[in-house]
């Protein structure tokens, strides 16, 4: 099992600070919580910014990446402003 940190809008829509899920990739992840939360628009999560165990990880083949038992995918919306 690997841990999920979710922050900002996202955090505030799935009303919860962590999730867990077994092994699989980070688009497989991004896909789950989609499904399983319905009020997350999917196009605005593909936006977030991810760190995997704490790095910053960008790009689209971030979400190729593997992630096992032990890691953490901390997601954090995007910021907008000025």
């Amino acid at each position: 099992m690997f841990e999920i940190r979710l922050f900002g809008w996202i955090r505030n829509e799935i009303g919860v600070a962590k999730l867990t899920m077994t092994e699989r990739t980070v688009g497989d992840a991004f896909e789950e919580i989609a499904n399983r939360y319905p009020n997350i628009n999917k196009d605005e999560l593909m936006q977030a910014i991810i760190f995997i165990n704490s790095k910053s990880v960008t790009g689209k083949k971030r979400f190729h990446i593997r992630l096992h038992d032990g890691d953490e995918l901390a997601i954090l919306s995007p910021v907008s402003g000025g």
